[in-house]
């Protein structure tokens, strides 16, 4: 029998796995987006730490820094191994105000834009969301266990929410 496995993830990172030994972390979201896909027949995952909407005139980066690159990289990843599209789930965490500034103005809209671009790409990849913790004023850790496909979110201030 293995060890289970706690695999960080961090910004602008992803990491996908086959393993459901494995258990993925982010710490210390705020207005960054973590985007879990998962496919419950073989219990493969991969997470992304989600950092900026759009990538725009960026050159290569890490692959998922950006919202509209990394829905189609973490699919393709999940794709790599043998879990095709139309049995994947997404769950999306994130997205917080930190600053606590007006959301129409500069970093706080952030967070807002994140998550609207990760929920269009997502809907135009046809992947359902099953779960979702966003906005609010208050960072967050997740940790994706994919024994089961299970989402613990630690809000800072010691809330713990499962999606």
């Amino acid at each position: 029998m293995s060890a289970i496995r706690e695999i960080p993830v961090a910004m602008g990172m992803a990491v996908a796995s086959p393993s459901r030994e494995d258990v993925l972390v982010i710490h210390g979201l705020g207005s960054c987006i973590g985007l879990a896909l998962y496919d419950p027949q073989t219990g493969a995952g991969c997470l992304c730490h989600i950092v900026l909407p759009s990538s725009g005139q960026a050159g290569p980066a890490a692959p998922a820094k950006f919202a509209d690159r990394a829905v189609p990289y973490a699919i393709k990843a999940m794709e790599a191994l043998g879990c095709p599209r139309h049995r994947l789930q997404a769950k999306v965490v994130g997205a917080a105000n930190v600053l606590r500034q007006p959301l129409n103005q500069g970093l706080a809209s952030i967070g807002v834009r994140n998550v609207e671009e990760v929920l269009a790409q997502l809907s135009r990849a046809r992947i359902p969301v099953v779960g979702k913790d966003v906005g609010g004023q208050t960072g967050r850790t997740m940790r994706f266990f994919l024994a089961d496909g299970r989402i613990e979110v630690w809000v800072a201030g010691g809330h713990v929410l499962t999606l």
